[in-house]
């Protein structure tokens, strides 16, 4: 082979390709391998100003290439003397197009091609002849790899395995075999969940109103969740214990939006199953009971206080409709001449005010009244649905979904002489009973 002339001013190009048709497994095929011969090669045979174009993860059918493209661009700008590929296929795979570059394009642009492998340089001509048939064998090479991984592919599908990358939302691949697919137990309530809500009859718009009003998490953040996990070297025996929770207060506005506190994941787990176990308790043995003194709490009307409110508001309807008969009879003296106009405006001006003042009363007891019956309905509603925890030992994501809205935790506070962190639980349906220790 001839000795390459010196020419400072010019780019010597090493041009770099590894796609999946070449096989990941083959070492000789690899980025790190093809830089280290092209390097040697250059260094050799005397080429300077030497520069890597690389398209790693392209295929060789393929010519939209970004290192290519870049490539092509300076031998379109004579930046380019040279072109040096480990063999034919890392410039293509494609016979018409790759044979198209080497006798038309780099001729004209005054551009030596060299195929280390294959033993190509084009300032060879007796070398050159043989290269249309290596440029054809390397097509037919692309199109029976693409056809056997297809094939393969197709094949395993047939066997019912799971061939794609990531599982579908509430399934995860089976740790075992990773081509076969296992229940989440995370993720697959919320699946559950949109099923019932779909033989509901219900179309898409409301499925999603319907969780978003519950406030069920979106896939997305078990990805993230599962994300730091993988970061995450240290093993740990469950998944509570020694995790912590920090304020997302002061992550995002500092010390001015909050202090700096944390809490261990463990303990808010011992809190709330503790607190969940208890008021499914006290639903399944006396459920009444438990009604009334969360309404308590919540300072609802209750009993002979829901009476008072319901005969007030009685008063104040009858008062109004006597209001009405009151203004027809001062009507009724007026055309008769028995009540002078200034008594007449005086009196409508007095029962005016009495009146919307009444009305107002009545808007305020009717709405009130409301409320309560809603809050009342809402107080039964949860009572029966914790009452179906009762006895539980652990907590999961279905449970936390149904029940829990929020969970607030304060900074740390000293109390004789010991630390104690309050956290307080907002129940759905019902909001936060008590704050906890």
């Amino acid at each position: 082979m001839k000795r390459a002339k010196l020419n400072n001013d010019k780019i010597t190009a090493l041009y770099c390709r590894l796609s999946k048709d070449d096989g990941t497994n083959n070492e000789s095929m690899s980025i790190s391998t093809q830089k280290t011969m092209l390097k040697d090669y250059a260094k050799r045979n005397g080429f300077l100003n030497c520069q890597f174009y690389v398209d790693d993860g392209y295929s060789g059918t393929n010519y939209d290439r970004p290192a290519f493209r870049q490539l092509i661009e300076d031998i379109q700008d004579g930046e380019v003397s040279t072109l040096i590929t480990k063999d034919l296929s890392r410039l293509g795979r494609n016979y018409l197009e790759t044979g198209t570059y080497i006798e038309v394009f780099f001729p004209n642009h005054n551009v030596r091609y060299i195929a280390i492998n294959d033993g190509v340089d084009s300032i060879d001509n007796a070398q050159m002849d043989i290269t249309p048939f290596r440029n054809i064998i390397n097509e037919m090479y692309a199109k029976d790899t693409s056809r056997k991984i297809k094939s393969a592919l197709h094949a395993r599908r047939m066997q019912g395995k799971y061939m794609a990358t990531t599982a579908p939302f509430g399934y995860q691949k089976d740790e075992k075999d990773h081509n076969h697919l296992v229940i989440d137990e995370v993720t697959a309530p919320v699946v559950e969940l949109i099923f019932s809500i779909a033989e509901e009859g219900v179309g898409l718009h409301t499925i999603c109103n319907r969780l978003r009003k519950a406030k069920v998490i979106k896939p997305s953040f078990y990805k993230k969740e599962m994300l730091a996990k993988v970061e995450q070297k240290r093993k740990r025996n469950n998944v509570l214990d020694k995790t912590f929770y920090c304020c997302t207060k002061y992550r995002k506005f500092g010390k001015e939006g909050c202090s700096s506190h944390t809490i261990e994941a463990r303990t808010v787990h011992e809190v709330v199953l503790a607190d969940i176990q208890k008021h499914a308790g006290q639903a399944l043995t006396d459920r009444k009971a438990m009604v009334t003194e969360i309404a308590e709490r919540l300072n609802l009307q209750m009993s002979a206080d829901r009476e008072q409110q319901k005969k007030e508001l009685r008063q104040c309807k009858q008062r109004v409709s006597e209001i009405e008969n009151l203004y027809a009879k001062l009507y009724e003296d007026l055309t008769r001449e028995l009540l002078t106009e200034k008594r007449f405006q005086m009196l409508s001006a007095r029962y005016d005010s009495e009146q919307e003042e009444l009305t107002a009363k009545i808007k305020e007891l009717e709405k009130s009244a409301i409320a309560d019956k809603e809050q009342l309905s809402s107080i039964e509603h949860f009572a029966e649905q914790i009452s179906g925890y009762a006895g539980i030992t652990e907590l999961n994501f279905k449970i936390i979904n149904q029940l829990i809205e929020k969970i607030l935790v304060s900074e740390p506070v000293e109390v004789d002489g010991q630390k104690i962190q309050r956290l307080t639980i907002h129940y759905k349906f019902i909001g936060a009973l008590e704050t906890l220790e």
